[in-house]
């Protein structure tokens, strides 16, 4: 069930043993039987455990041979707690002095946001067999998923650091809520409660949280300062366009040559041209600088990271409400598409600063039509925020059907042997045809709606060009209005007309947008189990220190002076433990205050009918679920490993899913997985993995 970081707790082979298990819900101890070897022939001979490399590799311990190492792989520590400690501890004979480096390393957390970098070396004394360092950790009040850090054992002297705890994580829990703490009531009560809250505030709210990520807030400011570039080349160009006609070309008007460059047309023509084309080398440049600055890219990915890490600490009861496809969305459909709405809010800033650059330029030069750009803007945006909901229910409505239509496509797919089977591919057939139909018709409504929203500018911008010159044309006739300025404030009109369109789709990517984002808000806020591992975790390691400094203090018996590790002989115990299935332990009681202990090095059968709690026992020794009631004691040195009964294979090559379970590529040893291979005579999976770059 366990082995220590020391050497085994008793020589020579491990007698086996049985738990036969009571059935369900029925109290008292469990029963230990012991079980017969095999002693049939064994054309292979028998086996011990330094055939395999498990056993007897360090001999006996003495000086220059202790063990230094953490006392768990892993520590729990809440973010307003400012610190975790983190024990050091001394497995050997605890003769003479010795002492070991430590320091930090970043993980998804990193120095500086989720704790402080911190380095230094531990001491011990002739005796003395535990330490301990303490990190601080930063409280922040931005949310953050679960992060982690490091922290390694490096150059040990008169010692050895251990083979597996000589590094450590520390995972560092957030006690925020995604996107942040301003509608914590309404997210503690789940999906309903997150509904209930404004859209465009809860996109606020996360406008503030990613606003904060690391480059994202130099990223976006330097895009809304750069993105106005255009505006300006905007400004020039129109300037540039009224000189021409009004002074340049202005042959007639003989004072015109006075302003002109130089007082020569040629020239001025050359500059004029260099207005236009020059400024495109930068505009260019920047493009391909905003490219690179990835910004959609690196929204999508803190989204997808936080949510994946953030899946693999649910509890066991999220896991139940969410389903491998929803959290499959949530990376893939979700991320992204929140991703493109924070994009198009950076686009609509930038029309915005157009709009206020056209503004300018019409009250200098044109401030007699500056009601008509005021007017025009005002009557889209109001325009919009009408018609908005009609479209959003509108694309409702399609993507509900088109989401139906994709469910029947899966579920004939999963099961169409059975409708074949049943000869009902017609039938099937009639159905997706009429579910086919139906998604089409709901979608023309969107599709007309869409219509109308994209001729709306284009009718608004044609009327007012109309009226423009219906009005003015009297006054460019009169010589009261310039043809430059007149020109130009019509090509403004055309230009807020094709502006308005472009930010109404932008407008409509933030509103659609806010759907994935409370989807996220769900998936981000569900119930993790970390905390229970925190409480487990510190009980074990008390439990764990308490046991060790009975063991020293106690008179050594004859059996402990040969065995140096007496952390080796610290047991495996239940006490008194309760579990009940079901969310909450509101099920069916599976143990009611069972009671056993196992000593390390033993080989356990558990054994029960169906349906008594084996794989259930299994899983609460694993950590997997907990306890309702009662104490499950582990060593927290100890390495759990929990196979599931369930055959798993990764889409990756056999080689790598031999050594799934190595911790670094420092503890692959090919020679040692060939000597098990053959030892268990596995002569099938020896030919997969054979010629494999890894070997």
């Amino acid at each position: 069930m366990g082995a220590s970081s020391g050497r085994p707790a008793h020589e020579g082979p491990s007698p086996l043993r049985e738990v036969r298990s009571s059935s369900r819900g029925t109290a008292g101890p469990s029963v230990y039987v012991p079980l017969e070897s095999e002693t049939g022939d064994d054309e292979e001979g028998d086996e011990t455990e330094e055939d395999f490399g498990y056993g007897g590799s360090r001999g006996p311990p003495g000086d220059g041979h202790d063990i230094l190492q953490f006392t768990a792989p892993i520590y729990f520590v809440e973010e307003r707690e400012g610190e975790v400690v983190i024990d050091i501890m001394r497995l050997g004979s605890m003769r003479g002095s010795v002492s070991v480096r430590w320091k930090t390393v970043d993980g998804s957390g990193k120095a500086g946001s989720r704790y402080s970098a911190a380095s230094g070396k531990v001491l011990f004394q002739d005796g003395e067999m535990m330490k301990s360092i303490k990190v601080k950790v930063v409280d922040s009040e931005l949310w953050a998923a679960t992060l982690e850090f490091k922290v390694l054992l490096s150059e040990p002297e008169h010692c050895e650091t251990g083979r597996y705890l000589h590094t450590c994580r520390v995972k560092v829990i957030d006690d925020d809520l995604f996107p942040t703490n301003k509608y914590k009531e309404q997210i503690e009560q789940g999906e309903e409660g997150i509904k209930e809250i404004n859209g465009f505030g809860l996109m606020r709210e996360f406008l503030t949280l990613i606003l904060d990520v690391d480059g994202l807030a130099r990223s976006t400011l330097l895009t809304l300062v750069m993105d106005q570039l255009e505006n300006l080349y905007l400004f020039c160009t129109l300037s540039a366009g009224i000189y021409m006609v009004d002074t340049v070309f202005n042959t007639t008007d003989e004072e015109s040559v006075n302003s002109l460059l130089w007082h020569d047309r040629d020239k001025t023509v050359l500059v004029l041209g260099a207005v236009y084309i020059v400024p495109m080398v930068v505009l260019h440049a920047w493009h391909i600088i905003r490219i690179q600055l990835d910004m959609k890219g690196k929204v999508r990915l803190f989204l997808q990271a936080n949510l994946f890490r953030k899946y693999l600490n649910y509890s066991e009861d999220s896991r139940e409400k969410v389903c491998a496809a929803d959290i499959q969305g949530g990376i893939f459909g979700d991320s992204a598409g929140l991703a493109e709405g924070f994009m198009s809010i950076l686009q609509i800033l930038k029309l915005a600063g157009k709009l206020v650059v056209l503004t300018s330029f019409t009250l200098r030069s044109n401030p007699d039509a500056l009601r008509w750009v005021l007017i025009m803007p005002s009557l889209m945006l109001l325009f919009g925020i009408c018609r908005h909901k009609l479209l959003y229910d509108a694309n409702e409505m399609a993507g509900s059907m088109s989401a139906d239509l994709v469910h029947m496509v899966q579920q004939a797919a999963s099961n169409y042997r059975l409708i074949s089977n049943y000869a009902q591919r017609p039938l099937a057939n009639e159905e997706f045809a009429k579910k086919s139909a139906q998604c089409r018709e709901k979608e023309l409504p969107a599709e007309i709606v869409k219509a109308n929203n994209a001729y709306f500018p284009k009718w608004l911008g044609a009327l007012f060009v109309g009226v423009y010159i219906i009005d003015s044309a009297r006054d460019v006739i009169h010589g009261e209005l310039s043809l430059g300025v007149f020109l130009a404030t019509i090509g403004i009109f055309q230009q807020i007309s094709s502006d308005f369109a472009e930010g109404y789709l932008e407008m409509m990517n933030v509103s659609e947008s806010i759907s994935p984002l409370q989807t996220l808000t769900v998936l981000l806020n569900m119930a993790t189990d970390v905390r229970s591992w925190k409480a487990v975790n510190r009980s074990r390691r008390a439990q764990t220190v308490k046991l060790r400094d009975a063991m020293w203090s106690e008179a050594a018996t004859s059996r402990e002076k040969k065995e140096a590790f007496k952390d080796d002989l610290m047991l495996i115990e239940l006490d008194k433990v309760t579990f009940r299935s079901g969310s909450g332990g509101a099920g069916v009681e599976v143990f009611s205050e069972t009671s056993a202990s196992v000593e390390q090095g033993r080989l356990v059968a558990v054994t029960g009918h169906h349906g008594t709690g084996k794989t259930t026992l299994l899983r609460m020794v694993a950590h997997e679920i907990f306890p309702n009631e009662g104490r499950l004691f582990v060593p927290t040195h100890l390495r759990i490993l929990h196979v599931s009964q369930e055959i798993m294979m990764l889409d990756q090559s056999p080689w790598n899913n031999l050594i799934f379970g190595c911790s670094s590529p420092s503890d692959i040893d090919p020679i040692r997985i060939r000597l098990i291979l053959t030892k268990l005579r596995m002569k099938k999976t020896m030919e997969l993995i054979k010629g494999d770059p890894g070997l």
